[in-house]
């Protein structure tokens, strides 16, 4: 019998002194549905943490555009949305406030991302009641982004996570987005699967089942097609200037070209290197990005629905720049957006 399995089986059993003693911690559910500790993340060996601090680096836009690809092709991308636009906001944690509706704290951030009315906390989740709010997964191999893992003890508190994304072909190092402890912001960390034993990787009874045939990471994608008609000009993409379907522009040097694909993916390409930076939109309806007058880029279906934007609104006249360095950027003034992506 496997471990999840075992503890599955008793996690009847282990509910009867919960109960009875009704111990208080994150895990808790009291009448008001409120958390009364800190998370159980101190034991926690991330290898790697970004939060609103470090969010305009290098690696924490690289790893925003993988997890954003992967949540993309698994057809999950709305919820890890929801979950970075608290790591984007910075919001501090602080069980007894609120922000968007849910309370600040580890599963009232997976409560926000998975959209439940409510901010039921851990203690209503596998392995101590299954089938309400979410379902036990048989392995760690099953998850997709967007689901989560939570602790299968309280210490005497609990720890629910959002799974982000592989940060590792062989899945042996994940990344997650967490609430962890009062006064800090929401994270993005990176844990190896091997530090996870104290976890049981769970899924939203609101969350349909990830795309069976996710398509190959965008390093493996082949060259972009050629532009139809590209945009005027070189290396910006100005104010109303849009990419419909298979249209791109490129770097004043001609290195660098960034694609609405057809597919419904924004990608930025290097010249003989693959894959820069991509929206994560794969498989989408995705068909025409605008630099809107208002400042934000936008990414839209054919019916006018927003599939992802830069959320820059608030800066009109802004522009996009695809620049020779190899980051896009989106300027007012200043910059106020990239891609992350320079040095190339």
């Amino acid at each position: 019998m496997t471990t999840l399995a075992w503890i599955r089986k008793l996690a009847p059993l282990a509910l009867l002194p919960f109960f009875a003693m009704a111990p208080a911690g994150c895990a808790v559910e009291q009448s008001s549905e409120e958390e009364s500790f800190d998370s159980d993340a101190d034991a926690l060996s991330a290898s790697w943490k970004c939060d609103i601090n470090q969010l305009g680096s290098e690696r924490c836009q690289n790893t925003l555009a993988s997890i954003r690809w992967q949540a993309g092709v698994t057809g999950r991308g709305d919820i890890l949305e929801r979950g970075i636009s608290w790591l984007e906001a910075g919001v501090i944690y602080n069980r007894n406030g609120s922000y968007q509706g849910y309370r600040r704290d580890c599963s009232g951030f997976v409560s926000m991302s998975w959209q439940f009315s409510n901010s039921p906390n851990t203690a209503l989740f596998p392995p101590f009641v299954e089938g309400k709010y979410a379902s036990a997964l048989g392995s760690f191999d099953d998850l997709a982004p967007g689901d989560a893992v939570n602790k299968v003890y309280r210490n005497p508190y609990g720890h629910v996570m959002l799974f982000a994304g592989w940060a590792s072909e062989d899945h042996s190092q994940l990344w997650f987005l967490h609430h962890y402890a009062t006064g800090k912001p929401v994270a993005l960390i990176q844990i190896s699967r091997a530090d996870l034993g104290d976890f049981m990787p769970i899924r939203s009874v609101k969350v349909p089942a990830p795309a069976s045939e996710p398509a190959p990471p965008p390093d493996d994608q082949p060259a972009p097609p050629p532009a139809k008609d590209p945009v005027p000009g070189c290396g910006v993409l100005a104010v109303n200037q849009s990419l419909g379907a298979d249209q791109g522009t490129s770097s004043c040097d001609g290195r660098f070209t960034l694609v609405q694909q057809s597919d419904g993916n924004l990608v930025l390409y290097q010249a003989g290197g693959g894959a820069l930076w991509s929206t994560g939109t794969y498989g989408s309806k995705g068909r025409v990005t605008v630099m809107q007058d208002d400042g934000n880029l936008v990414m839209y279906t054919p019916d006018s629905k927003p599939i992802w934007s830069s959320k820059t609104s608030g800066h009109p006249g802004a522009t996009l720049a695809i620049q020779d360095d190899g980051n896009l950027v989106i300027y007012a003034g200043k910059a106020i957006w990239s891609s992350g992506t320079a040095g190339h």
